[in-house]
């Protein structure tokens, strides 16, 4: 059995146990929880019930998927994913401090959406602060 088929069936179990309501896994690689939360066009009494799930990390931008085989797949790559949205908030604090105020803005926003999953709600000269080591835009990376 793979990872992602052992992860599958965890969390049908879980699912089973609480009644089709939102699970919450921790992961291993850092303690992280994340909640997977089922969910459908009516009442969800099995498995076959549900449309789509939801997930929530709070530290990954992943939103969830239709298929509990996509949902699996996301957790078992989670820690792959936190190195990845590292990497890429690195990336776009380097281009901000090379650029400063010559920066594209709209670059930023559209790379800031990517990697918290919203488009930035401080100033220009907070963003410039937090590229240079100043405090956080986003809780995710307090």
């Amino acid at each position: 059995m793979t990872t992602v088929e052992k992860i599958e069936k965890e969390l049908v179990d879980r699912f089973m146990e609480n009644g089709f309501k939102a699970v919450t896994m921790t992961m291993e690689c850092n303690g992280d929880r994340v909640t997977i939360t089922p969910c459908g066009y009516k009442d969800i009494t099995s498995i076959d019930d549900v449309e789509f799930f939801l997930m929530d990390s709070g530290k990954v931008n992943f939103c969830g998927g239709e298929s509990l085989t996509y949902v699996a797949k996301c957790i078992s790559e989670y820690e792959d994913r936190l190195a990845e949205d590292a990497r890429a908030v690195e990336s776009l604090k380097k281009y901000i401090r090379e650029h400063g105020e010559r920066s594209n803005w709209d670059v930023v926003s559209d790379w800031h959406k990517d990697i918290f999953g919203h488009r930035p709600h401080v100033s220009t000269e907070q963003i410039i602060r937090w590229a240079n080591g100043g405090s956080s835009m986003s809780a995710r990376y307090a």
